[in-house]
């Protein structure tokens, strides 16, 4: 910035008026890039795909290498029988071999087989399913993913024909997703389960065991004369060994009870006191009055003061849950199997021979619980048990029914 003094004009000296005027100086910086040390080179890439596929070696090599999946005989798969017409087909009048020829007057009906032989020449091909553009919208050529972006490589003549090779190969060879393939399984699969004679064919080896052979086989059926009370079986595991070791296994174990006590609360926080037969005796006449499905008062072990007969079972410990029971979404998700080797064979008499088997809805786990801990009033703690056997009551029997009906239905 700089000022110079204007003239005067007549004024005094010690007035003399002041003029400042700024001077704008523009500075551009320019920054000049050395030119590259070295001049950019090409690289020559062979690309003759246009030469080779319009060559006509390409197609002769092309019909060798890829085989047709198409048998045809000398009609091209469609032999025109014409004697039906009658003998003017072959009339060298040409308007009396076309009038033999035209359909009759009304078009006869179409074959359900044929109808697909009609189709316009629109449906034939891929189906579209965005036949209507948009404008908005991007074309499709534009966008594109890592899987088909093509490089040079495999634009070649030998990559493309091996790449067509592979894939008609694995639809060949892979039937999972051929139509007729999974039509064919299914039908395979009523004729195993409905086979004609009656009788399922024994498997002739294990799927993964060649040197195994199966000796017999059963069919699988509800066990409808044993269903229970309820939705089904309880299954009921106990962290350890209730009895003390044995050479022998007691044979009270098949006939434990359980008895709940605590249970006001959640259902997670109920306890049970575990009771097994008294002795030997009382197991053996249990077994013998489940085996004979007996309700009388013949074969009890004990008599009451007064007179009451029962079977003496005697209180071991009591357990709780080592985790909230388990309840099954799918009541037949778990099952008890009871294989009938022969007609007539178990309880029901007349039932056929097979694996019937019974729904299980819940399981627990039991840990025994320690001494303190139990409830030790005259209410809830019973040293002994009088377990007597009886006939189910009509609600029991309606609920039971109600069951079986839910697995019958559709017979």
């Amino acid at each position: 910035m700089s000022s110079r003094p204007a003239s005067s004009g007549g004024r005094p000296s010690g007035q003399e008026r002041k003029y400042y005027q700024d001077f704008i100086t523009r500075i551009r910086y320019q920054n000049h890039l050395p030119a590259p040390p070295q001049p950019p080179k090409l690289l020559e890439i062979p690309n003759n795909a246009a030469i080779e596929y319009t060559s006509a070696n390409f197609a002769s090599r092309l019909v060798r290498e890829q085989p047709l999946n198409v048998e045809v005989d000398s009609e091209l798969g469609m032999p025109l029988d014409l004697l039906p017409f009658g003998p003017d087909v072959f009339s060298p009048n040409a308007t009396v071999a076309h009038n033999a020829l035209r359909a009759a007057d009304p078009p006869p009906k179409v074959h359900p087989h044929d109808q697909l032989l009609l189709r316009p020449i629109s449906a034939l091909g891929k189906p579209s399913h965005a036949k209507a553009g948009v404008s908005f919208l991007r074309r499709t050529e534009y966008i594109s993913n890592e899987g088909s972006r093509s490089t040079f490589q495999s634009t070649t003549s030998r990559d493309l024909i091996d790449k067509i090779t592979n894939h008609a190969r694995k639809s060949i060879k892979n039937p999972t997703n051929d139509p007729v393939a999974m039509l064919q399984a299914v039908i395979q699969g009523f004729e195993v389960a409905n086979p004609p004679n009656g009788k399922w064919a024994l498997p002739k080896s294990h799927p993964t065991k060649s040197h195994l052979r199966a000796v017999n086989s059963w069919p699988v059926l509800p066990d409808l004369a044993a269903h229970p009370d309820g939705l089904g079986y309880v299954i009921v595991k106990l962290s350890t060994n209730p009895v003390a070791v044995s050479n022998t296994r007691d044979p009270g174990l098949d006939f434990a009870l359980l008895r709940p006590w605590n249970d006001e609360g959640a259902p997670e926080d109920s306890k049970f006191h575990y009771y097994l037969p008294d002795g030997e005796s009382v197991s053996s006449a249990v077994k013998r009055k489940y085996a004979e499905v007996d309700t009388s008062n013949d074969d009890y072990t004990h008599t009451s003061a007064e007179g009451r007969k029962y079977y003496r079972f005697k209180r071991l410990r009591a357990y709780e849950y080592v985790v909230p029971p388990e309840v099954m979404k799918d009541t037949y998700r778990e099952v008890v199997l009871v294989i009938r080797r022969q007609q007539g064979d178990g309880e029901g008499e007349g039932q056929q021979k097979g694996a019937y088997f019974s729904p299980i809805f819940q399981r627990n786990i039991l840990r025994p619980m320690r001494t303190r801990d139990v409830d030790d009033s005259e209410a809830n703690k019973a040293d002994v048990a009088e377990v007597k056997f009886r006939d189910l009551l009509p609600e029991e029997s309606d609920r039971i029914q109600e069951q079986v009906a839910l697995l019958t239905e559709g017979e």
